[in-house]
């Protein structure tokens, strides 16, 4: 199935957005439960408030992987 490189950039770009998905409904789901003045301390020094940088990356990355075999 992995023999192709044209495939394997295809399935990694599916789950890279799946991933990205994932952890940005994870991050959403605790923003909305912290109160307003802990924010800014979750979002920089929590594990969890920074995976929506993590998430914008696989994002990113599963564009980039999704994208790449067409135009080429």
């Amino acid at each position: 199935m992995f023999q192709n490189p044209e495939l394997l950039k295809l399935v990694m770009g599916v789950c890279l957005m799946l991933l990205s998905w994932v952890l940005f409904s994870i991050w959403r789901e605790r923003l909305s439960k912290v109160k307003e003045e802990e924010r800014m301390n979750f979002l920089m020094f929590n594990v969890v408030g920074g995976s929506w940088l993590v998430a914008v990356f696989a994002l990113c990355g599963g564009f980039y992987f999704l994208l790449q075999p067409i135009f080429t």
